[in-house]
């Protein structure tokens, strides 16, 4: 399913509605980002879970999140813009893998809407949001 602009996730859920979707996952896109509040909320009160690898929404109103921690990735790109202001030439920078990688729970959201979270992934949990 495709959502171009802002006033369209109402819509995305008001056709995801007459469908039978078992999970949601928004791609990452600005798009996506700028609106997950409201993603959340929708997901939420359609019993849909939400799997995200924004790891710092998941509180709101997600399910799950596997994903980086942003602040990890804002400290290596300010480092990187660093080096580049003290004149590194960007293209002998580096390409960079994420270091550190998490999944997170949240057993609130499970509750709300209905999933039983298998203990096995709570065991692989690195945060569990209860």
């Amino acid at each position: 399913m495709s959502v171009g602009s802002v006033d369209e996730p109402g819509r995305a859920f008001e056709e995801m509605a007459g469908k039978k979707v078992d999970l949601l996952f928004p791609a990452n896109l600005v798009f996506s980002s700028s609106n997950l509040r409201e993603i959340g909320e929708r997901s939420l009160k359609a019993r849909l879970p939400l799997f995200t690898s924004y790891v710092d929404f998941i509180a709101m109103a997600g399910l799950a999140a596997y994903g980086t921690r942003r602040e990890e990735n804002f400290r290596r790109a300010a480092a990187l813009t660093h080096q580049i202001l003290r004149g590194a030439n960007p293209g002998d920078l580096p390409i960079e893998q994420p270091s550190g990688w998490e999944l997170v729970l949240n057993l609130r959201t499970a509750k709300a809407i209905g999933v039983t979270v298998p203990p096995v992934i709570l065991l692989r949990a690195d945060r569990v949001i209860e």
